[in-house]
């Protein structure tokens, strides 16, 4: 459990249908309380998912959505030992022609820290 804008938080790991680690995170009663990942691929980019394990070959990385409803999250998964090793960003596009740069992190799954599951 850690604290994020005064709240207690758990940790939910799971996948996205095309394989990619997703990180939920819930409140003291459970409830959703947001969505950490992103999932920066539909299904019509499989080639965009090619690259994407060309450059992460390990399943243990992970995009973050930083912005928007989620701005200080990432801050607060790094302070907290949750997200490891950033060293690479990515642009991907978003509706309308719009583009966002994501930080992606390595996640340790193994021992995973302050996990309510791991999926």
């Amino acid at each position: 459990m850690f604290q994020y804008n005064n709240e207690n938080l758990t940790i939910q790991y799971g996948k996205y249908e095309n394989g990619l680690i997703a990180i939920q995170l819930f409140d003291e009663d459970q409830l959703p309380y947001m969505t950490a990942s992103l999932n920066p691929f539909n299904d019509k980019q499989s080639k965009i998912i090619a690259s994407w394990n060309k450059i992460f070959p390990s399943a243990d990385y992970v995009a973050i959505k930083n912005y928007s409803e989620n701005a200080g999250i990432e801050q607060a998964l790094i302070e907290n030992g949750i997200l490891k090793d950033n060293n690479k960003m990515m642009t991907i596009p978003l509706e309308a022609n719009e583009k966002i740069s994501v930080n992606i992190y390595w996640i340790d799954l193994i021992n995973p820290i302050n996990s309510q599951e791991l999926n």
